[in-house]
């Protein structure tokens, strides 16, 4: 495999999405309590997306309720967390997106991102691998992360948007060569 290859499919998408660095002394999470609330939550979101998958409606009410839970814990943590349309390129071993501002490569960070439809948020210990200056307009920074191993449910949500993404995209790359070819030929 060559530099150029990658070990998982990419796509580029715009997610809500926040971020904090983990608390020196975090190992996993904060506290048991803590590890108890992201299992239950990454089993509740694999649910969420077979409902999705089997009956839309109930997936996606299913998705909002568990949002406003995660919301209501974050206000009753006290976590400040602005989730904002970003502009993400993600895959299934890592993610690149725009903010604001830097963050330091080595540094442990907490990505959490709302997937659409199904509008199931997950949250993913990673490590900044790279941080640069943007190149687009509107962008001050681009983050690079790798997921952390051992969070094999969060990551099986992510692949499965990033294929859901991808066959979106293939889609609508279908429907205009068909209208291009339409087009054409009258």
């Amino acid at each position: 495999m060559n530099d150029e290859q990658r070990s998982y499919f990419r796509v580029d998408d715009t997610l809500k999405l926040s971020w904090r660095p983990v608390a020196t002394g975090d190992v996993q999470s904060d506290a048991e309590m803590n590890i108890e609330l992201r299992d239950i939550n990454e089993q509740l979101n694999g649910l969420i997306s077979v409902a999705f998958q089997e009956f839309p409606v109930i997936g996606e009410a299913m998705g909002l309720l568990n949002r406003k839970l995660d919301l209501l814990t974050i206000e009753k943590g006290g976590r400040d967390v602005a989730f904002q349309p970003t502009r993400v390129n993600l895959s299934g071993a890592g993610i690149g997106f725009a903010w604001p501002s830097p963050a330091e490569p080595a540094t442990e960070i907490d990505v959490t991102l709302i997937l659409k439809p199904s509008n199931v948020s997950v949250t993913v210990r990673s490590e900044v691998i790279h941080c640069s200056k943007s190149n687009h307009e509107h962008e001050d920074f681009w983050i690079q992360c790798a997921f952390k191993e051992g969070q094999d449910i969060v990551t099986e949500q992510i692949i499965q948007h990033v294929n859901a993404r991808q066959m979106e995209l293939i889609a609508a790359q279908r429907r205009r060569q068909q209208l291009y070819s339409a087009l054409r030929d009258d």
